[in-house]
């Protein structure tokens, strides 16, 4: 592993972060261009709201559940863009007499996602959605059938939500299954994030995924770590940045992955503590969710002139 810093060679862009304010009944917060999502917890499952990257509510909340399935509760998975009116969700719905439903519901912005189309993976739990280069959707989940319920499989559906190709993704290390998240790569390409152990896997189809653990931090240590993907499909990370001993006022920087354990750290223009975090990428910026705080706040990603 290699960590590399810069600090001349930056082109700076001449933008000032950007501040949203988030919901104080968020638990959850992902960002892509165009959208930001969050997920309340709510007493008969998880809310989903939509805001535009002005902060303005474009969705919700919204109990993403068809009325006629008569869901007791629902718990949502991954939320993704589908289309220019529809946003995808990966729910798991508990009905009556204990019944499990898996499966992706379509929830169409026009009409304030109510009534979503719902689309059944079998027993197959979409924990992280991610739309597909050439179409499609790449889910990373789990066979709920399956004696191997606690590995991670990866399965690559068409727009029909059919399965086109699944993947086990082999490693080095134990994968514990804690929140997934999957981000577009290069070239069709999928990032694979396990934050439990501070995980990331490249995913191609029809190859084995490649799993590494190389982030620039104690691998044992407590400090926290985030990761997302920009337009362009590169992975950037959010870690300390300074070695050593951490504490709540440790700044945290950003790290590009430049190559096979190649992290180099990009100065930032905006001081980042410990409690934020990377969830997503949108106005040419990184998406940087401060929970203490209750803010989303777009850092402008300088230009890297190598």
């Amino acid at each position: 592993m290699r960590t590399l810093s810069i600090g001349l060679g930056l082109a700076a862009i001449c933008l000032e972060a950007q501040t949203l304010k988030i919901p104080s009944s968020a638990v959850d917060v992902r960002a892509e261009p165009g959208f930001v999502f969050t997920t309340d917890a709510a007493r008969h499952g998880d809310l989903v709201t939509v805001f535009n990257e002005e902060g303005k509510t474009v969705l919700g909340p919204v109990f993403p559940a068809p009325e006629s399935m008569k869901v007791r509760r629902v718990i949502v998975g991954g939320l993704t863009k589908w289309d220019e009116t529809h946003i995808a969700v990966s729910v798991w719905y508990k009905q009556t007499l204990d019944m499990d439903v898996y499966g992706v519901a379509l929830l169409d912005l026009r009409h304030g996602g109510r009534q979503p189309e719902f689309n059944s993976t079998g027993s197959y739990w979409c924990e992280s959605i991610s739309r597909a280069a050439g179409g499609g959707f790449w889910c990373a989940g789990r066979d709920m059938e399956r004696l191997t319920r606690e590995t991670p499989i990866l399965r690559r559906y068409s727009d029909a939500f059919q399965v086109s190709e699944e993947q086990i993704p082999r490693s080095h290390f134990p994968l514990y299954l804690s929140r997934m998240r999957t981000y577009p790569g290069t070239g069709g390409t999928l990032w694979l994030w396990l934050p439990h152990d501070r995980i990331y896997c490249e995913v191609r189809s029809a190859k084995p995924a490649n799993c590494q653990r190389d982030l620039p931090l104690e691998t044992e240590g407590r400090a926290l770590a985030s990761v997302s993907s920009t337009p362009d499909g590169s992975l950037w990370a959010l870690l300390p940045a300074e070695e050593g001993t951490e504490s709540f006022l440790t700044p945290y920087a950003f790290y590009r992955l430049d190559g096979p354990g190649e992290w180099r750290q990009i100065p930032s223009v905006k001081r980042l503590l410990r409690g934020t975090l990377l969830v997503g990428m949108g106005r040419g910026g990184a998406a940087v969710w401060d929970r203490s705080a209750r803010t989303l706040t777009y850092v402008p990603l300088p230009r890297v002139v190598d």
